[in-house]
């Protein structure tokens, strides 16, 4: 499955937005349940985003099998 950046609406506000590096490229984390936010894996290998590694590759990752993974603003939690 793919692995996913986890964080919160603060830390999402802070990466969120174009590349200074390169305007075709931007960063839009998704806004999940729980006030979780998740980013592909492959920013971390992007160098339009190399600005936002540090920050991106100290938080949480999660493969999206896992039961933890935060679901979709449109699913109700049971």
């Amino acid at each position: 499955m793919a692995m996913f950046i986890i964080f919160t609406s603060a830390q999402a506000d802070l990466v969120r937005g174009p590349s200074e590096s390169n305007p075709a490229a931007a960063l839009n984390p998704i806004e999940r349940t729980g006030s979780a936010h998740i980013l592909g894996l492959e920013v971390l290998s992007d160098p339009a985003h190399e600005p936002h590694w540090s920050l991106l590759g100290s938080l949480p990752q999660l493969d999206s099998a896992d039961p933890a993974f935060p679901a979709p603003l449109d699913v109700e939690e049971s």
